[in-house]
This record gives structure tokens, sequence and C-alpha cells, in this order.
């Protein structure tokens, strides 16, 4: 069908060219150019005027900026995903994974050193560990005995508030200076690790946030093309006079935009 409208239309530009050649010689030109234009629209299977529509593919729909965001700030890389772009979206959720295995990896490293710590106390230190709080161990690791401790609060705070009762279960004594600096290297590390878990904690955040900004750029950048290429449909209009005394052919090509 395409082949024989183009076909319709060369025949038409040519004849008329050839009415304008020959106009001077004769009506007998006139006669056969009118008998061959009279047949051109069954031809060609359009209108009088020649005209040719044929539509283009449709763009698909645009997608929504907010749910993108949403997307990422729960999963980061899946908004990238949902906008088309894979590769920043698996960028996105490759460093999501890397910080949550930094945050288990940290949390316990944390943990096994603070068991180290109290099991080492109970050792060189003689200290029961059960129901003991942060603070107490935090004491251990500046004064070599409870009764040391015990003895320089009440000369500085002249109280009893914050010292510890004296009996078996908040008993310490180091065996040595060099057991307690251990005791504090372990702990230091302890704390040190639980520090980093709580940073991948605020990078995890901060991971959603540029996830989603970014998310948003990807989505406006894609429904900016979608509606450069969404097209409704091309219409080709041809207007021939070559019958009258000023001949002319008129090409209109139009292309209509959502």
């Amino acid at each position: 069908m395409k082949a024989s409208r183009l076909l319709t239309l060369a025949i038409v530009l040519w004849w008329g060219s050839l009415a304008n050649a020959t106009h001077e010689k004769g009506p007998s030109i006139e006669t056969s150019l009118q008998r061959q234009l009279a047949v051109l629209p069954s031809l060609a299977g359009v209108d009088e005027d020649l005209t040719w529509d044929w539509e283009e593919p449709q763009a698909g729909k645009r997608k929504s900026a907010p749910l993108a965001m949403a997307l990422s700030l729960a999963v980061p890389g899946a908004g990238e995903l949902y906008a088309g772009a894979k590769a920043r979206g698996f960028i996105f959720f490759s460093l999501e994974g890397g910080i949550w295995g930094g945050y288990y990896g940290f949390k316990s490293y944390g943990r096994w050193r603070e068991n180290d710590y109290k099991n080492f106390a109970a050792v060189h230190a003689g200290v029961n560990t059960q129901a003991k709080d942060d603070t107490f161990y935090e004491k251990m690791t500046y004064y070599e005995s409870r009764d040391y401790y015990n003895q320089i609060t009440r000369l500085y705070d002249r109280n009893e508030e914050n010292t510890y009762p004296e009996d078996d279960f908040w008993n310490w004594e180091w065996n040595n200076d060099e057991s307690r600096e251990r005791f504090r290297q372990l702990r230091n590390d302890s704390k040190s690790a639980n520090r980093r878990a709580i940073f991948m904690l605020g990078a995890a955040v901060v991971n959603r946030i540029v996830s989603a900004i970014d998310a948003y750029i990807a989505i406006r950048s894609f429904n900016q093309a979608q509606e450069f290429a969404t097209v409704k449909n091309w219409r080709l209009r041809c207007n021939a006079d070559l019958l009258g005394k000023n001949k002319s052919i008129k090409l209109t090509l139009r292309k209509n935009f959502y």
C-alpha cells in the first residue's frame, strides 16, 4: 500500500512537469493529463488531495517522581531501577549492601571484644561479671581495685553515694598494671567497633537521601525524553493543480505532538 502511494505521487509530479513543458503544443496533452489524473485517486486509495496518514508507536507513559523517591528511601537503587537507570541503581544497591555488611561486621566484632574484656577482667581482677553496667567497667580501667576507688571517691566527693558496696559481688583487684592496660585496650576496641557501627547507620541514611535525589533526577530525564518522543501521527498532504492556468503542486508534512 505504501509503495503504491509513493508511485502515485511520483506519477503526479512527472505529469506536472510534462504539462508545464508542453502547454503550448495543443489540447491533446491536456486531455490526456486529465484522463490520467481522473484515475489517480483510485490508484492511491486516498482522497482527492492525496493525503497520507500513518502513526508512529506511542512512547511509554510518564512515571511518578514521588514514587521513585519513596522507593529509593526504602531501598537505595530501587528508584533508579524504576526510572530505567539500571547502572546507577546497581551502584546504590551495592553501596547499601556494603554498608549493612559493615554495620553487622562492626557490631559482631564489638560484642566479641566486649565478651573478651569481661572474661579477661574475671580472670585477672577476680570480678563477678553478672549485672554490671558499663560505668562499672569504666571505673575498672582507671582504678586498681574497688577499695582504692572507694577511698578516692570518699576523699574528693565526701559522701558514700558513688562508692561500691564492700562485698564480693562488687569487688575487683587487678593482679598487675599490665593486665589493667590490656583490659583497657580490649574495652577500647569494643567501643571503637560500636562507634563504627553507628557511623555505618549514618552512612545508610545518607545513601538513601542521595539515592532519592538521584532517582528524582533520573525520573525527570525519563519523563523529558518521553515528552519529546511522544508523537500522535504524521500526515503528508499533496495538493496538485495541473490543469489550471497557474499549475502548482503543494506538499505539506505535519507531525502532531501530545
